[in-house]
């Protein structure tokens, strides 16, 4: 394994290990379609607020936030929330 590849295994594994807390959290947040549409709302915020992202972490942005609305609209909202915290993730300023 190259040195890029396990830094690259670290960030992953770091990354999944608080990804369920974060889960926890937004699903505590996220009780209703109100609140699961103003999540979406918050979330392309965030893009604007930092748009330096790269066209292929746009496009990933995009889909995981599209994901989202659909989930809302389902009324899956912990998954919902779920895919907007790594959308927010993606794109949060250091």
């Amino acid at each position: 394994m190259s040195i890029s590849a396990s830094r690259m295994a670290i960030i992953a594994l770091g990354v999944f290990t608080l990804l369920p807390a974060a889960t926890a959290v937004s699903a505590q947040e996220i009780a209703d379609l109100g609140a699961c549409q103003q999540a979406v709302k918050d979330a392309l915020a965030s893009r604007d607020q930092n748009p330096q992202i790269g066209e292929k972490s746009q496009a990933i942005f995009n889909e995981l936030v599209k994901q989202a609305q659909e989930l809302c609209d389902q009324q899956k909202f912990k998954e919902a929330g779920a895919h907007l915290n790594v959308a927010r993730g993606m794109v949060a300023s250091d």
